[in-house]
């Protein structure tokens, strides 16, 4: 259930462009690693995600807490992220 809200909502933030605070030392970051990885710059747009799974472990109810899914475009063409939803 936690691991489900999580990526809901880490989804929509990144969708929305609003993951953190736009001076956000870990945004930068990958950022940063992004576009030093990029290889492709042709065909299709290409998600990817270098890890889609983070588990808090045991966390007390009502105990906010915090991760950031980095999300690559991978392809040529532009992403464009319609919905999102947590599994």
């Amino acid at each position: 259930m936690r691991r489900l809200l999580l990526m809901s909502s880490s989804l929509l933030l990144v969708a929305a462009g609003c993951s953190g605070p736009s001076g956000s030392s870990e945004q930068a970051k990958a950022k940063a690693k992004a576009k030093a990885t990029s290889t492709s710059t042709s065909g299709p747009a290409r998600i990817s995600c270098a890890k889609p799974a983070f588990d808090f472990g045991k966390v007390a109810q009502g105990t906010k807490v915090k991760h950031v899914f980095v999300l690559e475009n991978k392809g040529g063409a532009p992403l464009t992220i319609k919905r999102a939803a947590g599994g």
